[in-house]
């Protein structure tokens, strides 16, 4: 049955070869035979080490409807639980950034539910994985509404001591900078410095806290220059809030 074989092949090497050249090929009555497959099949092939090739293919060359409905296939399963599984997983967080990306340019208010409704109580956990950070980061990139990405904002507040203590949130930090609305930032760097004793000496938090610095906003210097002057001697001795101390002097 060649529904069997299709299933067959895209989980193997030669077979998953094989299928992206058909795929690049866009002839619609395999491009349809081919959907059927995957979509009952979704999860197993994102994840698979080389199923998760033929699904990024398949992304970029078929109707934009149909990575909708893929995204609705995974986030119905197990109140978005698969989606969650996926995010973490070597294999399958490619293809998901993918669908992600190749939907932002005509992202339908579904997509952006169905996308942000699997990170509600999920987003500390992704930032903190070594896959699921980038889920987040391709999120907070390609949903060009930021306004929608506020209660995302809100978990991430709620956790961003621990959040900016680790590298993979440090990166989701900057990725925010670039993206978010100024409502949303100034609640988070309110956050921020009224925890900023815990961050400026750690190893990851001082980078944040100079990247903050860096925006250039007189508001928000002066609250870390203000913390900073307090504590000079000690600040400036200690390895990583010394560097906090120079992105402070080179940007006065």
């Amino acid at each position: 049955d060649y529904r069997d074989n299709l299933k067959l092949m895209m989980k193997n090497q030669k077979g998953s070869k094989y299928i992206q050249k058909k795929i690049e090929e866009k002839s619609p009555e395999f491009l349809y035979k081919l959907y059927e497959q995957i979509k009952i099949n979704l999860f197993d092939i994102m994840t698979n080490q080389y199923g998760n090739y033929v699904i990024q293919k398949f992304v970029e060359n078929c109707d934009k409807k149909l990575i909708s409905n893929m995204m609705k296939i995974l986030s119905q399963n197990a109140n978005g639980k698969m989606l969650y599984e996926i995010s973490i997983n070597n294999y399958g967080t490619r293809p998901l950034q993918k669908m992600i990306e190749y939907l932002s340019n005509n992202m339908s208010q579904q997509d952006i539910n169905l996308i942000l409704n699997f990170t509600k109580g999920n987003a500390l956990n992704l930032i903190k994985d070594i896959n699921g950070n980038r889920i987040i980061q391709c999120i907070i990139q390609n949903i060009k509404n930021k306004e929608f990405l506020s209660p995302l904002y809100k978990e991430i507040n709620e956790n961003i001591v621990e959040i900016l203590k680790t590298k993979s949130g440090c990166c989701v930090f900057s990725k925010i900078l670039s993206n978010i609305i100024e409502e949303d930032l100034n609640i988070m760097i309110d956050t921020i410095f009224n925890k900023i004793d815990n961050l400026i000496n750690d190893e990851f938090g001082n980078i944040s806290l100079k990247r903050i610095i860096k925006l250039n906003n007189e508001n928000y210097n002066n609250k870390i220059f203000e913390f900073i002057k307090d504590n000079l001697i000690l600040l400036s001795c200690q390895k990583f809030s010394s560097n906090v101390i120079d992105a402070c002097i080179d940007n006065t």
